[in-house]
């Protein structure tokens, strides 16, 4: 895994845990260091820990890499969330930029969307588990079910 990916997780991390997203762990106990271990449950701020340290600091914590979250492909978006999203997203009366079927506002000066629009869709999509990092194109986040 390049460095480049790895700060890519641990800041997609970070970004999902106000929204209770489900992870799966790999590790291994310190005691049976030849036996992993899958874990699936809840993401929890102290599981995310970017390591620095020899190997055998592995306890309480795991490594950034073996956490896959659970997201969802944009493409599973219902077309209630859609609406919800626009509902919130979207003043009426502007002009829209359709990509992935999600539409967000253009400003006056063309096709630029301002920025507190795409937070809001980022924090948007965050909270209902969609995969807007394309981690699961990348094999760092699990498909949601």
């Amino acid at each position: 895994m390049t460095k480049i990916e790895k700060d890519l997780i641990l800041e997609e991390l970070c970004a999902f845990l106000p929204y209770d997203i489900t992870v799966e762990i790999e590790w291994a106990p310190v005691d049976h260091p030849d036996k992993i271990i899958v874990t699936t449950r809840k993401l929890i701020e102290s599981d995310i820990r970017d390591f620095r340290l020899s190997d055998t600091d592995l306890q309480p914590w795991v490594l950034i890499k073996s956490i896959k979250p659970y997201l969802r492909p944009l493409s599973s978006m219902t077309d209630k969330e859609m609406e919800e999203m626009h509902a919130v997203l979207s003043p009426k009366g502007t002009a829209q930029y359709k990509c992935d079927r999600i539409e967000t506002p253009i400003s006056h000066f063309g096709d630029m969307i301002p920025y507190e629009y795409m937070r809001r869709v980022v924090r948007y999509l965050r909270s209902k588990h969609f995969d807007c990092g394309k981690l699961i194109d990348i094999g760092l986040a699990n498909i949601k079910n």
